[in-house]
This record gives structure tokens, C-alpha cells and sequence, in this order.
């Protein structure tokens, strides 16, 4: 039996204050906060919304409606690389200046179009 078994109803705990709950998840790492929805079924109720919390946050520099955006990936089958994509799963102290996004041919116009009418620009170059 290790020192950490007599955790049982942290929890249990933490579900009182939904406040507590989201400070704390919003500095965890997407699998840390895997493995803290497996100790408390209510938590893990609770937790599930947090991958969309991270992406909302991740995103909120770049687009003023984060939610869609997100949809914006969804329809076109893109996606997310880079530090970006990095920092959605371990969060920390630095933040990405740039978001590399992944969409192939037949969906591409889809995006592209989403992203001028958010006041992107298109920059043509040689790859």
C-alpha cells in the first residue's frame, strides 16, 4: 500500500467547489487530468469538458469566437500541429505564437475561407 492510498475522497473534495476544480485542472496536463477523472466518477462528469476548455484558451488569442473555430476544424478535417497543439496538452508558463494547421486539398477551401472572413490573411509562397 503506498502513501497516496488513503486519498479516497480527495475527489469527492474537490466536486464541492467547481472553482477549485477548474484552477487546478487548468494547470494539468491533458493525461494528468485523465488519470484525475479516474479516481471519482464525478469528477470524471465534471472533467469532461475540459479538453474544450484548453482549446477555447489555446485559441482565444487567435479568434474571438474560439467555438468556432473549433467547428471550422471539424468540418475541414484539419489538424492541429505544432507548439500550439503542444501547449493544449502540456500546458505551462510559455505560450505559442503560431498555430500550424494540417487540412488536406479537399478540404482546404472550407478553411481558408473561415479564416479570411476572421481577418486572415493569405500569404502565397513557394513550398
Amino acid at each position: 500500500m503506498t502513501h497516496f492510498a488513503h486519498l479516497d475522497g480527495v475527489g469527492s473534495l474537490l466536486c464541492i467547489s467547481p472553482e477549485v476544480v477548474n484552477t487546478i485542472v487548468d494547470n494539468l496536463s491533458l493525461p494528468d487530468v485523465q488519470l484525475l477523472r479516474s479516481s471519482c466518477r464525478d469528477l470524471c462528469d465534471k472533467l469532461s469538458d475540459t479538453l474544450d476548455r484548453h482549446l477555447r484558451r489555446s485559441f482565444a488569442p487567435y479568434f474571438s469566437d474560439a467555438v468556432a473555430f473549433a467547428a471550422a476544424l471539424r468540418v475541414s478535417h484539419a489538424i492541429l500541429g505544432g507548439s500550439t497543439a503542444l501547449h493544449i496538452l502540456r500546458p505551462g508558463s510559455w505560450h505559442p505564437v503560431d498555430m500550424d494547421l494540417l487540412v488536406s486539398a479537399r478540404y482546404s477551401d472550407r478553411l481558408r475561407d473561415f479564416l479570411v472572413n476572421h481577418r486572415f490573411r493569405e500569404i502565397m509562397g513557394k513550398l
